[in-house]
């Protein structure tokens, strides 16, 4: 079973700055700027597939660089899921992905954190969702650090 979390954007409350270094990548001029690290972190299909994404307009990939690599990630979906239904205007943030050397270690929460803040000062969007299994534990606890409340609904992959 997978969990669905919901927050209206304008009421997500602003973060203070971490010190992972979080990159949003939306463009083409920026994902020129990243190409050397998701080729090295993902080798050469995976980057085209990515860039691929990020070129289409409809996602949008954060990361977090650490040591000169990314050890997490996650993209946000413009406008679409294909599990569940979302309003016009809105971002489900998925999936999400920590390196398992890197995990427990705050990657995770501050990725979450940036794309927040991204979608509430450089987007136009209303609503944002996030979904998790229901053994994720450790995204759970993510989720809620990130303002988001209980799981507004459900859903079997």
């Amino acid at each position: 079973m997978e969990y669905i979390y919901r927050a209206k954007i304008k009421e997500v409350k602003d973060f203070e700055e971490t010190s992972a270094n979080c990159i949003v990548v939306n463009s083409f001029s920026s994902s020129i700027k990243m190409i050397d690290k998701i080729f090295f972190s993902y080798g050469l299909i995976l980057t085209i597939k990515n860039l691929i994404k990020i070129l289409s307009k409809k996602r949008i990939l954060v990361t977090v660089l650490h040591e000169d690599k990314i050890v997490s990630f996650c993209w946000l979906n413009l406008g679409f899921c294909k599990y569940y239904p979302i309003e016009p205007n809105s971002v489900v943030i998925g999936p999400v992905w920590t390196d398992e050397n890197y995990r427990k270690q705050g990657f995770a929460t501050s990725l979450l954190k940036a794309a927040l803040v991204f979608m509430k000062n450089d987007t136009d969007t209303d609503f944002v969702y996030i979904d998790t299994s229901e053994q994720n534990l450790s995204m759970q606890s993510v989720i809620k650090k990130c303002g988001f409340g209980e799981p507004i609904s459900s859903f079997e992959l």
